[in-house]
């Protein structure tokens, strides 16, 4: 359907028509707010004030229902299903016009004499400037779309001058000459109103560029930083943006640090891992990396919503971790923070269930000698290490290997090794404290090879630990269970409880996309090119 009216050149993106629909559906439902209760106050003077009800407002009654059920119709048309940008435009267009033909037969059908006919005018007003509030438009749009609002009331003034120039009591010129420069003057108030608000809008998204990525929606908040779902102009893939929070505890040198370890993670190819496309700082300093998007969800959430996973099922997961961390600490570096909620379950093409560990943020680099590394305790201390808790300088792959048993012992459990009031009781139950045998914890019936293998894990000793994190991969696959969990288990997983959980972010009114912009100029100073 080819649209009415011209709209702004900019590419129109998914986000950008499911907002400017979003709002539409706002828009068409206060003016049918505003049509009802109208409605039912003219419906009371008429019924009920005789004195108010000459014989010519009769013909206001069945104008009434006239104007509520096509402004029905068009939220309810708005509310269904997805629409073209050209439909949107258009519909936005069709209820301006219906509006003007509506408020102009009021105007020319209300009782009495002037100044009543300028009361559909004062309506007239309140519609237009909440289209202007509500809905974003380009100026050239909204200046399209308020004069064929007006242009009707404007007919119905004219027609009143020369049918009926006896329901007039000024002159004829000054009447016309009256209702065309308000006519005008709320066209144009419009027109600035809506170049002021879109300006504001630009402004918005100008406000947080990173270079060609733009973000769609939050999906999530921790210590460090927000995520974000972003989509890049040119290869309109799918990504994932973290930006590091802007709170001013971030020195020079922390960045150097987390820009040389984002340089670091980049390099990992195991497809375990997340896939980390590019890297910067915003023009307020805050540092971002943009990582690949995946449709699924962390093992924090999968547990919380599904219980306790069954034995097979985790060393099958736990084998795939395995296999990016093997290649990490096969280049030095060490994740210091693996936890259920840095490892996404997902679906990758025809896969399920295809783990991808995320968030290296706090990698460290054994071969780093330029002194960027930090001495402060990283990662989060239900997972600590007892090591990385007495003597973070001594974190080793070994660390890594703790931490995943943790994690093992919370999918197979539901709950945490160790738990306390405070951090400082939480690490030192890992510096000193026994943890309570699986069997005597986990819903499922775990096998005591799989057991032993865990508690292994978490022994406090890193020598007493699998050598590496090949070495426990080898151990899992040789388990007797390894092989229970299947490629169709997990594909009727997926089908069933997974489709509830998997992350799928909706749109949301009060985030409008937001474009970023990329340090590209520093970045190759920088480097000296």
């Amino acid at each position: 359907m080819p649209s009415l009216v011209p709209w702004h050149r900019d590419a129109a993106t998914d986000d950008k028509r499911e907002l400017l629909r979003a709002r539409l559906v706002v828009y068409s439902r206060v003016t049918l707010v505003t049509f009802l209760v109208l409605a039912l106050l003219v419906s009371a003077f008429q019924l009920f004030i005789t004195n108010l009800r000459p014989e010519r407002g009769t013909w206001l009654l069945p104008l009434e229902p006239a104007g509520v059920l096509p402004v029905g119709f068009i939220w309810l048309y708005l509310r269904g299903k997805e629409r073209s940008i050209e439909q949107l435009y258009t519909t936005d267009a069709v209820l301006a016009l219906y509006l003007g033909l509506f408020f102009g037969s009021a105007a020319y059908l209300i009782p009495d004499r002037a100044p009543n006919v300028f009361l559909p005018f004062i309506f007239m007003t309140f519609v237009v400037f909440t289209r202007v509030v509500v809905v974003p438009s380009h100026a050239t749009r909204t200046l399209v779309v308020a004069t064929l609002s007006v242009l009707p009331l404007l007919g119905a003034y004219v027609a009143l001058v020369l049918l009926e120039p006896w329901r007039i009591d000024v002159p004829r010129v000054v009447f016309i000459s009256g209702a065309a420069g308000l006519s005008c003057a709320l066209v144009a108030l419009a027109w600035v109103g809506s170049d002021v608000m879109y300006g504001l809008r630009r402004e918005a998204r100008d406000a947080q560029r990173l270079g060609q990525y733009t973000l769609c929606e939050k999906l999530g908040e921790g210590g460090m930083g927000e995520v974000y779902r972003a989509t890049h102009a040119m290869l309109r893939r799918p990504t994932a943006i973290k930006l590091l929070k802007s709170d001013g505890t971030l020195s020079k040198k922390s960045l150097a640090r987390f820009e040389r370890e984002v340089q670091l993670t980049s390099q990992l190819r195991s497809p375990h891992t997340i896939h980390v496309y590019d890297y910067g700082t915003t023009p307020d300093g805050r540092f971002y990396y943009v990582m690949e998007y995946l449709d699924g969800v962390d093992l924090d959430r999968l547990v919380a919503g599904h219980g306790a996973l069954p034995a097979p099922r985790v060393i099958y997961l736990l084998e795939q971790i395995c296999s990016a961390l093997s290649e990490a600490h096969e280049l030095g570096l060490i994740h210091r923070d693996i936890k259920p909620a840095n490892v996404i379950v997902c679906q990758l093409g025809d896969r399920r269930d295809f783990v991808k560990v995320f968030d290296f943020g706090l990698a460290k680099d054994l071969s780093d000698a330029s002194g960027l590394t930090g001495s402060l305790v990283a990662g989060t201390p239900a997972y600590l290490a007892p090591e990385t808790i007495t003597d973070p300088q001594a974190v080793t792959a070994a660390s890594d290997i703790y931490s995943l048993g943790c994690t093992a012992y919370f999918l197979i459990t539901g709950s945490l090794v160790f738990e306390g009031k405070t951090v400082a009781e939480v690490c030192m139950h890992h510096v000193q404290g026994t943890p309570t045998p699986l069997s005597e914890r986990a819903p499922h019936a775990v096998p005591a090879e799989l057991e032993q293998l865990v508690m292994r894990c978490l022994e406090k000793q890193p020598s007493k630990r699998p050598a590496s994190a090949r070495e426990l991969a080898k151990a899992l696959r040789s388990l007797s269970a390894a092989h229970a969990w299947t490629e169709d288990d997990a594909r009727a997983w997926w089908t069933g409880d997974g489709a509830k959980l998997a992350v799928r972010p909706e749109s949301s009114d009060s985030f409008s996309p937001v474009t970023m912009t990329v340090d590209f100029a520093d970045r190759q100073r920088d480097q000296g090119t």
